[in-house]
């Protein structure tokens, strides 16, 4: 399983704050650098709880957006890849 690394502090803005996104955003502070998730990045982020598989994660997305789940499949591994490269996430 992976989950958010407890070390990166983050908070999630409404669409109100994170203007440019169509419902929220997250901000992402680990060793005083700063990353911002847009609404995708969010949704898997909030996912990524350390509860649930990328198996789990995929099957969720994909009912709630009509997506195959070949394709999100791809898109958060991608994104999981990236994030444990930068220690945002780690292994549990």
């Amino acid at each position: 399983m992976i989950k958010r690394n407890p070390c990166a502090n983050w908070r999630l803005e409404d669409k109100n704050i994170a203007k440019n996104l169509n419902k929220y955003a997250i901000f992402i502070i680990l060793r005083n650098e700063l990353f911002e998730l847009n609404l995708i990045g969010a949704e898997i982020w909030l996912l990524l709880d350390g509860n649930r598989t990328k198996d789990d994660i995929v099957e969720d997305l994909s009912k709630k957006h009509k997506v195959p789940r070949e394709k999100l499949y791809i898109d958060i591994e991608n994104f999981v890849s990236e994030m444990l490269k930068l220690d945002l996430l780690i292994f549990c």
